[in-house]
């Protein structure tokens, strides 16, 4: 299944698709029955199942199988066991890898032997030449080979993987691959450039074509355009959707008749035999891993405050520098009726906004914009046009005419002069002073939030309208017990989300 909850779609994928998958999955990463697997993945993401599971019941490598939040609590389980279990392949999105550097220590790594791995694939979000430079100098000491860590492409609708064993780099002018599609390759890294990972090569029987979507002809090498497949792994369609099927699934090339290809969606260009995937046409968030549908996000928020004009609500996804790395984040635009309503009253709206959709999608919003009615740009037959909103939020004109913005992360914030807008919503009450265990709680908080000293995390307030998400909740239980020897589940945290609250909470139960 691919699609969202409120329009799902199910992807018709065909025993000749998984066939020749496994097949791409044998030759292309050297899988045999001496292969050993280990994966955290979970069965419900297609690089689990089809990656993991599938390829083991295929023969192609034995598995071990363990929880991905096992993963979450302590990334080392991870590798203990493919050091214990002398693993050859294993994959994970990029902020796995992120997680990992963040998560172990020099001794753990100097510890493990993980020499014996052909095969570290990194795929299913954007993989970032950053992360895979500071994990292969971090993990050098393990005996990693470089060239086992392999990033990819894939997609449901090709059943998963198009093209493996990625990992060359490329340093290309930001503004000409921005502004013009242009890819213009910097022999050094310069003011203004950006350096993407490539995602591989394909096989012979599978065909990738780089299309100007608006014409249906070819780009040219030096040209970023959308990436087309076709393939024996071409799924067969979406389940019952003739017309998304004719428009995705049915491409024509100008001048290629013989040919139906898949419109992935994704811009990309090739160089030196190498994909390499630079953005995305489509709307797809891409949160830590997880693909989340905007219109979904969208429909959660609507259906939570009736002062919200109906159909005047926009999400996207923005690059976020935290710390040493980047995250793609979620920003949420939503039109406000009421113009005159009060600081408070759009501070309370705000909130509100943040809890419904951490609980309706386990994410946190980067920033939550309130504006008047009209700011939401849409095409003339009524459809919002999310990339345009995102690109008003990144030259900060959709701050500007605001009526709030709630900003809780505003440490790693893009835009600086939103931070005052952020400084109202965060520690606006005198606190107390704290017990022991709200003043850890609070130190670490701000250590998972980025911010500048414990001072700036309120205790009164959910942690999740703070900024915290649901995969940093579970590093926040997990420091917690650490450093205080004191178990905090992350049911718990859910049903108390504040520090007060959840300090209390504990108060008398047993150590």
């Amino acid at each position: 299944r691919q699609g969202s909850t409120s329009a799902p779609k199910g992807v018709v994928i065909t025993h000749g698709n998984l066939l020749h998958q496994l097949k791409l999955s044998r030759e292309a990463l050297g899988m045999d029955e001496h292969s050993k697997g280990v994966l955290w993945v979970p069965q419900y993401h297609d690089m689990g199942l089809i990656g993991g599971i599938l390829n083991a019941l295929g023969g192609n490598l034995s598995l071990t199988l363990f929880s991905p939040l096992d993963f979450i609590k302590r990334p080392a389980l991870w590798f203990e066991l493919m050091d214990q279990l002398g693993a050859t392949h294993t994959a994970a999105p990029n902020f796995a890898y992120e997680l990992a550097l963040r998560k172990t220590t020099a001794a753990q790594r100097a510890q493990w032997d993980l020499s014996s791995l052909q095969v570290m694939m990194s795929a299913a979000e954007p993989v970032r030449a950053h992360t895979t430079r500071r994990f292969l100098e971090a993990f050098a000491v393990t005996g990693l080979k470089p060239e086992a860590y392999q990033p990819a492409y894939g997609l449901a609708e090709h059943t998963v993987a198009v093209s493996f064993s990625g990992g060359a780099l490329c340093q290309i002018d930001k503004h000409e691959l921005e502004v013009n599609r242009k890819v213009r390759v910097s022999e050094e890294a310069e003011r203004g450039s950006v350096e993407l990972v490539g995602s591989g090569s394909w096989s012979s029987d599978v065909r990738v074509k780089i299309v100007d979507p608006e014409t249906s002809t070819e780009c040219p090498e030096d040209e970023v355009g959308e990436v087309w497949v076709d393939s024996p792994s071409k799924a067969a369609g979406y389940w019952k959707q003739e017309e998304a099927n004719a428009r995705s699934f049915s491409a024509k090339l100008l001048g290629d008749e013989r040919h139906r290809y898949l419109r992935t969606g994704d811009l990309g260009f090739v160089r030196d035999e190498q994909l390499y995937i630079c953005g995305r046409i489509k709307d797809m968030l891409i949160l830590a891993g997880r693909n989340l549908y905007p219109q979904d996000v969208e429909d959660c928020v609507q259906l939570a405050d009736d002062e919200l004009k109906p159909g005047g609500v926009a999400c996207f996804a923005v690059e976020v520098q935290a710390g040493e790395r980047v995250e793609e984040k979620l920003v949420l635009l939503a039109e406000v009726r009421n113009r005159r309503a009060t600081h408070s009253e759009l501070r309370a709206l705000a909130q509100k906004l943040q809890t419904a959709v951490l609980q309706s999608q386990q994410t946190a919003c980067h920033a939550i914009v309130l504006a008047p009615v009209g700011t939401v740009l849409k095409t003339t037959s009524g459809k919002v046009r999310r990339q345009a909103c995102r690109r008003l939020w990144l030259d900060g004109s959709l701050a500007d005419g605001a009526l709030y913005v709630l900003q809780p992360d505003a440490s790693s914030s893009p835009q600086p002069e939103l931070q005052s807008n952020a400084s109202q919503s965060s520690v606006s009450r005198r606190q107390g002073p704290l017990s022991k265990r709200a003043a850890t709680m609070r130190q670490i908080a701000a250590q998972l939030l980025n911010l500048p000293d414990a001072e700036a995390v309120d205790v009164h307030a959910p942690l999740t309208e703070q900024g915290m998400g649901s995969l940093t909740a579970v590093e926040f239980c997990q420091e917690y017990e650490k450093k205080s020897g004191e178990e905090l589940s992350i049911s718990r945290f859910f049903n108390e989300l504040s520090i007060h609250a959840l300090s209390l909470a504990l108060e008398g139960e047993p150590r």
